[in-house]
């Protein structure tokens, strides 16, 4: 798994930017995935006094997906496909107030199987319910006419492990393995 920052139509690993900062600089990013499937894209170190003092906000836009998440919290997780992409992913800096970003905590959502049920349980809405096996091929979706927090159907899919994408209605997405 690779990621560069664009400049035009060139990549770049290291990227540096004018000063005084400004947080509406917008990064364009492009991704290698060397086989489909779940992917994280999170912050390892930070340089920088601007960003060392944990008062900048750093996001990441999936723009596929239209989410905006705070990479300050948690690693982002996306299902990727095989190949190279350079349009999904923009680094940006908009602080929280200004953009609806979803706080979901993924510990409060549990994925399981049970007597051949599958089963999500949440605190907010749920939108949508992907399931991908390990090739990251999609299996179903399921997507919710009603406000519910609880889901559950049958689960006819050989033993293995699987990988659920949850859209929740606070634009949160979560991934979770799923074993079975």
């Amino acid at each position: 798994f690779g990621i560069h920052s664009n400049i035009a139509s060139e990549k770049f690993i290291i990227q540096g930017r004018a000063l005084p900062f400004d947080d509406s600089d917008l990064v364009n990013l492009s991704i290698s995935i060397p086989q489909s499937g779940i992917y994280r894209i999170g912050i390892d170190a930070l340089e920088g006094t601007t960003f060392e003092d944990d008062e900048q906000a750093i996001y990441l836009e999936d723009t596929y997906l239209n989410i905006i998440h705070d990479l300050r919290t948690l690693p982002y997780s996306f299902t990727g496909v095989e190949g190279s992409t350079t349009d999904r992913f923009v680094l940006r800096y908009t602080p929280s107030n200004t953009l609806s970003v979803a706080e979901t905590n993924a510990s409060e959502t549990f994925v399981y199987i049970k007597d051949q049920q599958f089963h999500v349980k949440t605190t907010s809405s749920i939108k949508s319910i992907e399931i991908y096996d390990l090739t990251g091929k999609q299996l179903v979706t399921y997507k919710m006419k009603d406000q519910t927090s609880n889901f559950s159907t049958a689960f006819d899919f050989p033993r293995g492990v699987y990988f659920t994408i949850i859209a929740l209605d606070n634009d949160a997405v979560i991934t979770k393995k799923l074993l079975n």
